[in-house]
């Protein structure tokens, strides 16, 4: 049994001896940020236009192959089953993001460095983003920390953590201090974390570093609804919001693809990547 595959992997294996089977990851994946307080994507208008221009069909089907991911539309709450369906689906429209450029007074576009580390998934989504920008002037260089895990630039937690109405005015090429950036977060079993230490204008791990009242009181209505139904209305108002300023990219949320050779049985992977092994039996 393998407990992770990319899926152009899973799906060359020979069907007759093994099982492929996926798992949804909740909002885990790569969330791409965009700072909000200072640099080029300080407009909201030109952040909505960055999100404007990606295929997101297109790469799930084409680079996830179908089943690596679902096709995310910049919220966290999507995957999540108190998500409001009645959202409209962000959709690539370079002629309104163009607009939406032209409109924040950059029409030509600019050049930006998108900061990450290397992993085949993040790479493809980096260039994914590269290609997409492009087409409405926006020039990326990639900076791609190739060392083990992150750990000499990217994951540097500098600064760290970041503080409401202080404003870093760099970038380093690290998560936390970086104008767009990529970071690969787990899945998680609810959406909570993402809210409070991604998203909230006091989270700790606030990469976009997004200062937002209305999205801040939604959240907290969120976490403190009792039932699902209030749950739902809080959602509603926490992705329409995050569609109006954009301080991250979800083009996807990321499947896990595991598999087993025929003949095992009751080899799971749960939403977070942990191997279930306890019921497993080899026939």
């Amino acid at each position: 049994a393998v407990a992770a595959m990319e899926a152009a992997d899973a799906l060359s294996l020979d069907k007759s001896k093994f099982n492929i089977l996926t798992t949804k990851a909740g909002a885990g994946f790569a969330h791409v940020h965009m700072r909000c307080n200072f640099g080029p994507f300080k407009d909201k208008r030109v952040r909505q236009a960055a999100a404007l221009t990606i295929d997101r069909v297109g790469y799930v089907k084409g680079v996830m192959k179908g089943i690596g991911g679902v096709v995310g539309n910049d919220s966290v709450m999507d995957p999540y089953p108190a998500a409001d369906k009645s959202v409209p689906q962000r959709k690539q429209d370079i002629a309104a993001a163009k607009a939406l450029m032209k409109a924040a007074g950059v029409p030509n576009g600019f050049s930006v460095e998108l900061s990450t580390w290397a992993r085949d998934d993040i790479n493809k989504y980096a260039n994914l983003i590269k290609t997409s920008f492009a087409k409405i002037g926006i020039k990326v260089t990639l900076k791609i920390d190739g060392s083990d895990g992150g750990g000499a630039v990217y994951y540097t937690y500098n600064p760290y953590p970041s503080a409401k109405g202080k404003v870093f005015e760099y970038d380093n090429n690290s998560w936390l201090a970086s104008n767009l950036g990529i970071v690969d977060w787990a899945g998680r079993g609810v959406p909570d974390q993402y809210l409070t230490r991604e998203w909230k204008s006091t989270a700790d791990w606030s990469a976009a570093q997004l200062w937002d009242d209305v999205l801040d009181a939604a959240i907290d209505e969120y976490i403190a609804a009792p039932n699902p139904a209030k749950q739902k209305v809080a959602s509603k108002k926490i992705q329409e919001r995050s569609l109006e300023m954009t301080p991250y990219i979800l083009a996807y949320t990321s499947n896990l693809i595991y598999c087993a050779r025929k003949g095992v049985t009751g080899f799971e992977v749960n939403s977070m990547g942990q191997i279930i092994a306890n019921n497993v039996k080899l026939a």
